[in-house]
């Protein structure tokens, strides 16, 4: 028995640890493995280690000479995505740009045991939801509040799928954390609304609205952004975020939730409340009073029944006129 399991043992080294070292050289960068046999996915692919480390790629599309160039400064991250600062050179120059990148969970025993098939679903998973978002870009194109600007078409890398946006300011989650007027919080989500009501007439449900997806341009607009869970109103939810999600959102006999107008509503209203809360801009008599009024457009955006709550449109009608009694106060 003995000398079975060392032949067995001679028999599997001179098969397997080859492609061992070999795999092991080539994928080391793929991912860590603290514990043998559990696969840990973390920071560490290929493409992304690049970006961080200031990579640069020069390309053609539509006949035109592109340079993305990565500062490898994280300015977002969730899920499978990550956003890195950097600049495109092309034909108009240089811009600052946002890299929002979407890297395949790839990792090294898939490689060497699996012959890269879980990467390869993992890819085809990813096509299908970059292009699914693309499709919906188009379907609500056309407004300022929307944030659907793409400088070049999605870059396919060996690992994962880049798209180059221009860079702004950051969201309004970001925003808040520094000095800001009520005017300015005002006009911010004055400008999100409009953009949710671009979507809402447009028969499409964004299902994630919370402050992190509001941006801010480098100008100050609001734009609603982060089209990964839309989809069009009465279709199945496909995600969303726990803590915004509408608790009284309708269902299938299954249980799944749909696609709802009244659901952004409910998210936006937390928004407000998220953004008024920590801020004390109620030091006047009059400052109290328009505090009250935007607390109260907020709960009554989340109030129980649905079809009691206002429009994105209404929304972003009342939040103009406390705009302006803000500027004057």
């Amino acid at each position: 028995m003995l000398i079975r399991g060392l032949e067995r043992a001679a028999y599997f080294s001179a098969r397997t640890l080859p492609q061992l070292f070999t795999a092991g050289r080539q994928m080391s960068a793929y991912c860590v493995l603290p514990e043998i046999g559990r696969e840990i996915v973390g920071p560490s692919f290929v493409g992304r280690r690049a970006l961080r480390d200031g990579a640069s790629w020069s390309f053609l599309q539509g006949g035109a000479s592109y340079s993305l160039h990565s500062t490898g400064r994280i300015i977002g991250s969730g899920g499978e995505k990550e956003v890195l600062s950097g600049t495109l050179t092309g034909p108009r120059g240089v811009q600052d740009v946002a890299i929002l990148v979407n890297m395949l969970q790839s990792c090294f025993f898939d490689r060497l045991f699996f012959g890269g098939k879980k990467a390869e679903k993992q890819r085809q998973e990813l096509d299908a939801k970059v292009a699914r978002e693309e499709r919906l870009l188009e379907e609500i194109s056309g407004s300022e509040y929307v944030d659907r600007t793409s400088l070049v078409s999605p870059l396919h890398t060996e690992d994962g799928i880049v798209r180059v946006a221009p860079l702004a300011r950051g969201s309004l989650e970001t925003v808040l954390t520094g000095k800001i007027t009520l005017p300015k919080a005002l006009g911010i989500l004055g400008d999100a609304a409009r953009g949710l009501s671009f979507i809402h007439d447009r028969e499409h449900v964004h299902s994630d609205i919370k402050p992190e997806n509001i941006l801010v341009s480098q100008g100050g607009r609001g734009m609603v952004t982060d089209i990964g869970c839309m989809g069009p109103l009465g279709s199945m939810e496909i995600g969303g975020t726990p803590g915004f999600q509408d608790p009284s959102r309708p269902t299938l006999d299954s249980k799944k939730p749909l696609l709802a107008k009244e659901s952004d509503i409910y998210a936006f209203g937390l928004t407000i409340l998220d953004v008024i809360s920590p801020h004390e801009w109620s030091t006047t008599p009059e400052q109290r009073v328009l505090h009250l009024e935007i607390e109260n457009l907020a709960l009554t955006s989340i109030q129980a029944n649905p079809l009691r709550r206002p429009t994105a449109r209404e929304i972003a009608e009342e939040l103009r006129r406390m705009d302006i009694s803000a500027a004057r106060l």
